[in-house]
């Protein structure tokens, strides 16, 4: 079984004449790292940080009876709220400590045993700062938590409240999706609301894009949001059930062009500076290209390429410019330079794969 705290200081103790000696220099150390690490400490005076340094250094170091470790948690708790990293600054300060002791026991010619109990020691302390500042961490996630879901259940009666008006307007509203990049809607009429949901009727929407625990888009007339809600339940050709509504925005209605997905992976190679990379492309529009490539780390954002790829056996040879770079899907995004030529045999591809698209989707 290892020692206990109180079994470390008890072994330090016999150096009690030493550490009384660095205490100075370790509160002087304690407030230069406190007035340059934090950001709040302006609300402090030189003298009150000096004082809290000082309490620090005998609840640590020269409180020989007593186990430390709560009362240093409860510390530790009441800096981090304050924002102090006082972790970082307890390692500066300990290793200088240490350092110095190792000095001391050498020149008295101690066993270098007490030197292990000391950094043991410290090790313990440098333990409780991190569980209290997990604590600290924990309480504040907690607190965001419960605002997040406090502001989602205002959202959602809002929203429950709208939708209601709708349904005794007998309003239609339109349920959106995306397919393969394709936009695709239902117009449908309400049939209920209630307290945390809503039912839709879906007897003539002749697409297949409902899966429970899905997400919708929804777009309620003469409203301007857009609100986002998971598939509960739904019984085919019949009605769904919508919950956990929410404001949202649709990522795809940013876009100045419609993207589609290839029917089939389409091969494509970009050349930089010279340098040849071979790649899929995982979406197309009038605008540009979404490629997945193992040579990612050739790109940059702004790279200016040529691009080269087949589009139902026509030959498309065009240049463009890097717009993202994402390293971890190997994903990049190229945005064509302007040439009406290529934008007119890339729309009337995007438009026939549009018509595929739906047609996949109709029951």
């Amino acid at each position: 079984m290892g020692k206990t705290v109180l079994d470390l200081l008890k072994s330090i103790e016999t150096q009690r004449d030493f550490f009384k000696k660095e205490k100075e220099s370790f509160v002087d150390n304690f407030v230069q790292e406190i007035q340059k690490n934090s950001k709040t400490t302006h609300l402090l005076s030189t003298s009150a940080i000096r004082t809290i340094g000082e309490k620090l250094y005998i609840l640590l170091f020269l409180n020989f009876k007593k186990d430390p470790l709560k009362e240093l948690y409860n510390f530790a708790y009441k800096v981090a709220e304050n924002r102090i990293d006082l972790k970082s600054i307890l390692i500066s300060l300990t290793l200088k400590l240490i350092r110095d002791f190792i000095d001391h026991v050498l020149n008295a010619n101690k066993e270098f045993n007490i030197v292990k109990d000391l950094i043991l020691l410290i090790d313990s302390y440098l333990t409780q700062v991190e569980i209290a500042y997990a604590a600290h961490y924990q309480k504040i996630e907690d607190e965001l938590h419960k605002i997040k879901n406090e502001k989602n259940i205002e959202q959602e009666e809002i929203i429950l409240s709208i939708l209601k008006k709708s349904h005794e307007n007998k309003e239609k509203i339109d349920l959106l999706d995306f397919y393969k990049e394709v936009p695709i809607t239902c117009k449908s009429p309400i049939k209920r609301v209630s307290e945390h949901d809503i039912v839709v009727d879906i007897q003539n929407c002749n697409f297949n894009i409902f899966k429970e625990d899905k997400l919708l888009y929804l777009k309620i007339p003469s409203f301007p949001k857009i609100v986002e809600a998971k598939i509960l339940y739904f019984k085919e050709f019949d009605y769904v059930t919508l919950s956990h509504l929410k404001f949202t925005e649709i990522p795809q209605e940013k876009r100045k062009y419609i993207r589609v997905v290839p029917k089939e992976a389409i091969k494509v190679y970009i050349t930089k500076n010279g340098n040849k990379a071979e790649g899929l492309i995982n979406d197309i529009s009038i605008g540009g290209i979404g490629v997945y490539t193992n040579s990612i780390d050739m790109f940059n954002k702004n790279d200016e390429v040529e691009i080269e790829f087949k589009l139902e056996e026509e030959a498309i040879s065009t240049k463009g410019v890097v717009r993202y770079v994402t390293k971890e899907s190997k994903r990049l995004g190229i945005e064509f330079i302007q040439d009406i030529e290529i934008e007119n045999k890339i729309a009337k591809y995007v438009v026939n794969r549009e018509f595929e698209i739906i047609k996949e989707l109709r029951i």
